[in-house]
Protein backbone atom coordinates (compact mmCIF):
# COMPACT_ATOMS: atom_id res chain seq x y z
CA UNK A 1 0.00 0.00 0.00
CA UNK A 2 1.73 2.97 -0.98
CA UNK A 3 1.49 6.14 1.49
CA UNK A 4 1.74 4.08 4.49
CA UNK A 5 3.53 6.74 6.61
CA UNK A 6 0.39 8.22 6.11
CA UNK A 7 -1.19 5.44 7.50
CA UNK A 8 1.17 4.03 10.02
CA UNK A 9 3.62 5.78 12.56
CA UNK A 10 5.90 3.50 11.38
CA UNK A 11 7.21 1.17 7.99
CA UNK A 12 4.57 -1.31 7.13
CA UNK A 13 7.26 -3.60 7.51
CA UNK A 14 7.18 -3.45 11.17
CA UNK A 15 4.54 -5.13 10.98
CA UNK A 16 5.70 -7.91 9.31
CA UNK A 17 8.34 -7.79 11.65
CA UNK A 18 6.04 -8.05 14.42
CA UNK A 19 3.96 -11.00 12.73
CA UNK A 20 7.04 -12.94 12.34
CA UNK A 21 8.13 -12.99 16.00
CA UNK A 22 4.71 -14.01 16.99
CA UNK A 23 5.10 -16.92 14.66
CA UNK A 24 8.37 -17.84 15.15
CA UNK A 25 7.58 -18.50 18.76
CA UNK A 26 3.93 -20.29 17.57
CA UNK A 27 6.42 -22.47 15.41
CA UNK A 28 8.66 -23.59 18.35
CA UNK A 29 5.77 -26.09 19.70
CA UNK A 30 6.21 -27.57 16.32
CA UNK A 31 9.83 -27.88 15.56
CA UNK A 32 11.30 -28.00 18.96
CA UNK A 33 8.88 -30.81 19.74
CA UNK A 34 11.94 -33.24 19.13
CA UNK A 35 14.25 -31.75 21.49
CA UNK A 36 11.53 -31.56 24.39
CA UNK A 37 10.04 -35.25 23.72
CA UNK A 38 12.78 -37.39 25.74
CA UNK A 39 12.90 -35.05 28.84
CA UNK A 40 9.47 -34.64 28.88
CA UNK A 41 8.81 -38.60 28.56
CA UNK A 42 10.95 -39.59 31.32
CA UNK A 43 9.16 -36.63 33.46
CA UNK A 44 5.66 -38.04 32.96
CA UNK A 45 6.50 -41.69 32.90
CA UNK A 46 5.60 -41.78 29.19
CA UNK A 47 6.46 -44.33 26.58
CA UNK A 48 7.13 -43.37 22.77
CA UNK A 49 3.38 -44.03 21.94
CA UNK A 50 2.58 -42.16 24.25
CA UNK A 51 4.56 -38.91 23.40
CA UNK A 52 3.05 -39.89 19.83
CA UNK A 53 0.06 -39.19 21.12
CA UNK A 54 0.40 -35.90 22.46
CA UNK A 55 2.19 -34.44 19.16
CA UNK A 56 -0.53 -35.47 17.62
CA UNK A 57 -3.21 -34.01 19.91
CA UNK A 58 -0.78 -30.60 19.39
CA UNK A 59 -1.36 -30.98 15.76
CA UNK A 60 -5.04 -31.72 16.09
CA UNK A 61 -5.73 -28.32 18.87
CA UNK A 62 -3.67 -26.11 16.16
CA UNK A 63 -5.63 -26.91 13.38
CA UNK A 64 -9.25 -26.82 15.48
CA UNK A 65 -8.20 -23.34 16.46
CA UNK A 66 -7.73 -21.36 13.26
CA UNK A 67 -10.48 -21.74 11.53
CA UNK A 68 -12.68 -20.11 14.82
CA UNK A 69 -9.73 -17.60 15.24
CA UNK A 70 -10.13 -16.41 11.63
CA UNK A 71 -13.60 -16.01 11.94
CA UNK A 72 -13.10 -14.12 15.10
CA UNK A 73 -10.54 -12.15 13.90
CA UNK A 74 -12.59 -10.89 10.77
CA UNK A 75 -14.71 -9.59 12.86
CA UNK A 76 -12.77 -8.02 15.83
CA UNK A 77 -9.58 -7.54 14.54
CA UNK A 78 -6.20 -9.24 15.24
CA UNK A 79 -5.71 -7.92 18.81
CA UNK A 80 -7.72 -10.09 20.90
CA UNK A 81 -6.43 -13.20 19.01
CA UNK A 82 -3.41 -12.02 19.76
CA UNK A 83 -3.93 -11.80 23.52
CA UNK A 84 -5.41 -14.82 23.74
CA UNK A 85 -2.42 -16.69 22.06
CA UNK A 86 -0.27 -15.35 24.39
CA UNK A 87 -1.98 -15.91 27.39
CA UNK A 88 -2.64 -20.09 25.58
CA UNK A 89 1.48 -20.21 24.88
CA UNK A 90 2.56 -19.26 27.92
CA UNK A 91 -0.10 -21.59 30.00
CA UNK A 92 1.04 -24.51 27.61
CA UNK A 93 4.76 -24.26 27.99
CA UNK A 94 4.43 -23.47 31.77
CA UNK A 95 1.80 -27.08 31.69
CA UNK A 96 4.49 -28.95 30.37
CA UNK A 97 7.05 -27.75 32.85
CA UNK A 98 5.00 -28.93 35.72
CA UNK A 99 3.31 -31.68 33.97
CA UNK A 100 3.17 -34.95 36.69
CA UNK A 101 1.59 -37.05 34.81
CA UNK A 102 0.50 -37.92 30.47
CA UNK A 103 -3.37 -36.48 31.34
CA UNK A 104 -1.60 -33.42 32.40
CA UNK A 105 0.88 -32.71 29.35
CA UNK A 106 -2.11 -33.79 27.14
CA UNK A 107 -4.04 -30.79 28.23
CA UNK A 108 -1.23 -28.35 28.13
CA UNK A 109 -0.26 -29.28 24.60
CA UNK A 110 -3.74 -28.73 23.75
CA UNK A 111 -3.53 -25.50 25.32
CA UNK A 112 -0.51 -24.64 23.63
CA UNK A 113 -1.66 -25.89 20.63
CA UNK A 114 -4.30 -23.48 20.47
CA UNK A 115 -2.46 -20.97 21.07
CA UNK A 116 -0.11 -21.69 18.39
CA UNK A 117 -2.76 -21.75 15.77
CA UNK A 118 -4.59 -18.96 17.18
CA UNK A 119 -1.03 -17.03 16.72
CA UNK A 120 -0.64 -18.45 13.06
CA UNK A 121 -3.77 -17.44 11.94
CA UNK A 122 -3.09 -13.67 12.21
CA UNK A 123 0.33 -13.62 12.26
CA UNK A 124 0.00 -14.92 8.71
CA UNK A 125 -2.88 -12.75 7.13
CA UNK A 126 -2.51 -9.29 9.06
CA UNK A 127 0.57 -7.77 7.45
CA UNK A 128 -0.32 -8.90 3.81
CA UNK A 129 -2.74 -6.31 4.41
CA UNK A 130 -0.83 -3.63 3.75
CA UNK A 131 0.83 -4.91 0.64
CA UNK A 132 -0.69 -4.39 -2.64
CA UNK A 133 2.90 -5.33 -3.83
CA UNK A 134 5.51 -8.03 -2.53
CA UNK A 135 2.55 -9.61 -1.12
CA UNK A 136 4.83 -12.78 -1.47
CA UNK A 137 7.38 -12.15 0.10
CA UNK A 138 5.55 -10.39 3.13
CA UNK A 139 4.09 -13.42 3.66
CA UNK A 140 7.22 -15.59 3.47
CA UNK A 141 9.00 -13.77 5.78
CA UNK A 142 6.37 -13.89 8.53
CA UNK A 143 5.64 -17.62 7.56
CA UNK A 144 9.40 -18.39 7.46
CA UNK A 145 10.05 -17.70 11.20
CA UNK A 146 7.38 -20.38 12.33
CA UNK A 147 10.44 -22.42 11.64
CA UNK A 148 13.18 -20.38 11.55
CA UNK A 149 13.18 -19.42 14.99
CA UNK A 150 13.87 -22.68 15.74
CA UNK A 151 16.97 -22.87 14.13
CA UNK A 152 18.36 -20.63 16.59
CA UNK A 153 16.56 -22.43 19.40
CA UNK A 154 17.35 -26.00 18.60
CA UNK A 155 20.93 -25.87 19.55
CA UNK A 156 20.59 -23.61 22.43
CA UNK A 157 18.22 -25.87 24.26
CA UNK A 158 19.20 -29.73 23.40
CA UNK A 159 21.81 -29.77 26.37
CA UNK A 160 19.85 -27.47 28.73
CA UNK A 161 16.61 -29.16 28.20
CA UNK A 162 17.50 -32.29 29.68
CA UNK A 163 19.35 -30.95 32.80
CA UNK A 164 16.57 -28.18 33.34
CA UNK A 165 13.75 -28.82 31.62
CA UNK A 166 10.95 -27.21 33.68
CA UNK A 167 13.22 -23.86 33.52
CA UNK A 168 13.94 -24.20 30.04
CA UNK A 169 9.83 -24.11 29.55
CA UNK A 170 9.20 -21.69 31.87
CA UNK A 171 11.56 -19.43 29.65
CA UNK A 172 9.91 -20.40 26.67
CA UNK A 173 6.20 -19.69 28.38
CA UNK A 174 7.79 -15.86 28.68
CA UNK A 175 9.15 -15.61 25.57
CA UNK A 176 5.72 -17.13 23.41
CA UNK A 177 3.66 -14.54 25.49
CA UNK A 178 6.10 -11.67 25.15
CA UNK A 179 5.98 -12.61 21.11
CA UNK A 180 2.49 -12.20 21.22
CA UNK A 181 2.61 -9.26 23.20
CA UNK A 182 4.83 -7.47 20.84
CA UNK A 183 2.03 -8.61 17.96
CA UNK A 184 -0.54 -7.38 19.74
CA UNK A 185 1.18 -4.16 20.55
CA UNK A 186 2.17 -3.49 16.26
CA UNK A 187 -0.03 -5.69 14.30
CA UNK A 188 -3.51 -3.72 13.19
CA UNK A 189 -5.47 -3.46 10.08
CA UNK A 190 -5.71 -0.56 7.57
CA UNK A 191 -7.37 2.31 8.89
CA UNK A 192 -11.21 2.30 7.27
CA UNK A 193 -10.93 -1.02 6.14
CA UNK A 194 -13.75 -3.49 6.76
CA UNK A 195 -14.15 -6.94 5.63
CA UNK A 196 -18.02 -8.15 4.89
CA UNK A 197 -17.98 -12.12 5.97
CA UNK A 198 -20.89 -12.63 3.64
CA UNK A 199 -20.03 -10.70 0.38
CA UNK A 200 -15.92 -11.34 0.81
CA UNK A 201 -15.39 -7.65 0.04
CA UNK A 202 -12.52 -5.54 1.43
CA UNK A 203 -13.46 -2.10 0.68
CA UNK A 204 -12.40 1.22 1.91
CA UNK A 205 -14.26 3.97 3.93
CA UNK A 206 -14.64 6.03 0.06
CA UNK A 207 -16.19 2.51 -1.12
CA UNK A 208 -12.86 1.37 -3.23
CA UNK A 209 -12.00 -1.99 -3.43
CA UNK A 210 -8.77 -2.59 -2.02
CA UNK A 211 -8.37 -6.62 -3.50
CA UNK A 212 -6.90 -6.60 -6.63
CA UNK A 213 -8.08 -10.44 -7.20
CA UNK A 214 -11.54 -12.05 -6.95
CA UNK A 215 -12.39 -12.89 -3.63
CA UNK A 216 -14.42 -15.66 -2.18
CA UNK A 217 -16.82 -16.35 1.13
CA UNK A 218 -15.85 -19.55 2.73
CA UNK A 219 -19.25 -21.19 1.40
CA UNK A 220 -18.21 -19.81 -2.13
CA UNK A 221 -14.47 -21.39 -1.53
CA UNK A 222 -15.58 -24.81 -0.50
CA UNK A 223 -17.44 -25.26 -3.62
CA UNK A 224 -14.39 -25.15 -5.70
CA UNK A 225 -12.99 -27.93 -6.91
CA UNK A 226 -9.65 -25.93 -6.46
CA UNK A 227 -10.48 -25.79 -2.60
CA UNK A 228 -10.45 -29.65 -2.15
CA UNK A 229 -7.24 -30.14 -4.61
CA UNK A 230 -5.32 -27.55 -2.70
CA UNK A 231 -6.15 -29.19 0.90
CA UNK A 232 -5.27 -32.85 0.06
CA UNK A 233 -2.27 -31.84 -1.04
CA UNK A 234 -1.68 -29.59 1.96
CA UNK A 235 -2.68 -32.78 4.18
CA UNK A 236 -0.43 -35.07 2.61
CA UNK A 237 2.49 -33.26 2.19
CA UNK A 238 2.48 -31.92 6.05
CA UNK A 239 1.37 -34.76 7.13
CA UNK A 240 4.80 -36.37 5.56
CA UNK A 241 6.43 -33.68 7.21
CA UNK A 242 4.96 -33.55 10.94
CA UNK A 243 6.26 -37.42 11.40
CA UNK A 244 9.96 -36.74 10.52
CA UNK A 245 9.41 -32.86 12.79
CA UNK A 246 8.01 -34.97 15.45
CA UNK A 247 10.95 -37.91 15.61
CA UNK A 248 13.78 -36.25 13.49
CA UNK A 249 16.20 -36.53 17.10
CA UNK A 250 14.21 -40.13 18.44
CA UNK A 251 15.23 -41.29 14.40
CA UNK A 252 18.97 -40.10 14.72
CA UNK A 253 19.63 -41.71 18.57
CA UNK A 254 18.47 -45.06 17.01
CA UNK A 255 20.43 -44.85 15.02
CA UNK A 256 23.28 -44.34 17.12
CA UNK A 257 24.05 -40.66 15.70
CA UNK A 258 25.69 -38.41 17.92
CA UNK A 259 24.12 -35.84 19.74
CA UNK A 260 25.40 -32.86 17.59
CA UNK A 261 24.42 -34.85 14.47
CA UNK A 262 20.44 -35.40 15.97
CA UNK A 263 20.29 -31.58 16.54
CA UNK A 264 22.04 -30.92 13.27
CA UNK A 265 19.12 -33.15 11.54
CA UNK A 266 16.51 -30.97 13.70
CA UNK A 267 17.98 -27.62 12.95
CA UNK A 268 18.48 -28.13 9.06
CA UNK A 269 14.29 -29.52 9.00
CA UNK A 270 13.66 -26.03 10.25
CA UNK A 271 15.99 -24.41 8.00
CA UNK A 272 15.03 -25.55 5.05
CA UNK A 273 11.48 -25.37 6.30
CA UNK A 274 11.54 -21.55 6.73
CA UNK A 275 14.00 -20.89 3.48
CA UNK A 276 11.73 -22.66 1.36
CA UNK A 277 8.89 -20.29 2.65
CA UNK A 278 11.03 -17.22 2.20
CA UNK A 279 12.14 -18.32 -1.32
CA UNK A 280 8.69 -19.40 -2.67
CA UNK A 281 6.71 -16.35 -1.37
CA UNK A 282 9.13 -14.25 -3.32
CA UNK A 283 9.01 -16.04 -6.67
CA UNK A 284 5.16 -16.05 -6.36
CA UNK A 285 5.74 -12.07 -6.77
CA UNK A 286 7.61 -12.61 -9.91
CA UNK A 287 6.30 -15.49 -11.87
CA UNK A 288 2.34 -15.54 -9.80
CA UNK A 289 1.02 -18.37 -6.90
CA UNK A 290 -0.13 -20.97 -9.38
CA UNK A 291 3.16 -21.31 -11.22
CA UNK A 292 4.57 -20.95 -8.16
CA UNK A 293 2.74 -24.13 -5.89
CA UNK A 294 3.04 -25.40 -9.40
CA UNK A 295 6.63 -25.78 -9.53
CA UNK A 296 7.11 -26.34 -5.84
CA UNK A 297 4.51 -29.57 -6.01
CA UNK A 298 6.83 -31.08 -9.10
CA UNK A 299 10.46 -29.85 -6.83
CA UNK A 300 8.88 -31.71 -4.12
CA UNK A 301 8.11 -34.76 -5.80
CA UNK A 302 11.23 -35.55 -7.01
CA UNK A 303 12.66 -34.57 -4.17
CA UNK A 304 10.80 -37.24 -2.26
CA UNK A 305 11.25 -40.34 -5.83
CA UNK A 306 14.96 -39.60 -5.37
CA UNK A 307 14.85 -40.48 -1.74
CA UNK A 308 13.10 -43.41 -2.08
CA UNK A 309 14.67 -44.51 -5.50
Amino acid sequence: MNGDRELLPFSRWWLVGGGAIAMGMAGTYQFVWSSIRSPLGVQIGASEATLGTLFTLLIISQILSQFPTGWFRDRYGPRLPLFAGAILLASGYAGLAVAPTPMIAAIAVIVGGTGAGATYTVAVNTPVKWFETHRGLATGVVTMMYSGLSVVLIPGIRGDVVLVFETTMLVFAVLGAAACLVGAFVLRDPPGTAFDPESGDSTSDDGADIVDSPTYTWRESIRTWQFWVLYVVFAVVNGVGLMLIGKVIAFADSLGLSAAAATGAASIIAFADGAGVLIGGGISDRLGPIRTVGWALIVSAAGIAVRWS
